[in-house]
Order: C-alpha cells, then structure tokens, then sequence
C-alpha cells in the first residue's frame, strides 16, 4: 500500500512541479513567439507550417480542450465514486487502492485544466492582429 500511494503522490508532485516549469517558461515570452510555439501543437493536420493562428483562434481550441479536460476529471471522480462504493460491497480491502487512484487522475486532469486556463488568459490579452 505504501508503494502505491507513493507512486500517486510522485505523479502528482511530477505534475504540479512541470505544470509550473511550462507556465514560467511561457510567461516570459513576447507574444509572438508564444502564438507561434502555441500555434505549432494546435495546428489541424494539413494547415500550412508557416501560417501563425491568430489569438481568437488559439484561445477557442484551447477553451475545448480545457473543457474535454474537465469533463475527463468529472468522469475521474464519478467512477473513483462508483468504484469505491461496489468495492466497498465486495471486497474493502481493495477501496483504498482504487479511489485514491481515480482522485489522482482527477486532479492532475484539473492541474492541466489550470494551464490551459492560465494561457487563455494570456491570450486574452494580446491584442488581434486584424484589429
């Protein structure tokens, strides 16, 4: 048991400390590079490499991707919920295995969820290059 809960906690610890490695790096880049870097892993399959998306664009595909993220961690939460309750029934050795792993997974779902939502905010404030 021990081993298992360090294994969650190094995930998590892994998670936060990179989480705030990759939000410093990005906040200390001008805004161009940043659309670019940005534009590099959100680019559809078949877009042009050359071509910079503007901000609007790059904040919607990263507000779906949060959402997804959301949605994942729900879903995390729900089955830690379900799992620990038919355990429980079954065999309650096994619920202090299966729900703190789902936790986990959760919250570095949300962890992730909180970059992106840090970047939209960056985003927000670049200003269009149309207008």
């Amino acid at each position: 048991m021990a081993a298992f809960v360090l294994a969650l906690g190094i995930v998590t610890i892994i998670t936060v400390q990179m989480s705030g490695a990759v939000l410093y790096i990005t906040s200390s880049l001008p805004p161009q590079p940043f659309l670019k870097v940005m534009t590099r892993y959100l680019r559809r399959e078949g877009g042009e490499a050359a071509e910079t998306l503007p901000p609007f664009e790059l904040r919607r595909r990263l507000a779906r991707l949060r959402r997804c993220l959301a949605i994942l961690a729900a879903a995390a939460v729900a089955c830690g919920a379900a799992a620990g309750t038919a355990c429980g029934f079954l065999s309650p050795g096994a619920v202090k295995y299966v729900v703190p792993s789902f936790l986990a997974a959760a919250l570095n779902a949300l962890l992730v969820a909180g970059v992106f939502s840090l970047w939209i905010r960056q985003l927000r404030r670049m200003p269009d290059p149309d207008a």
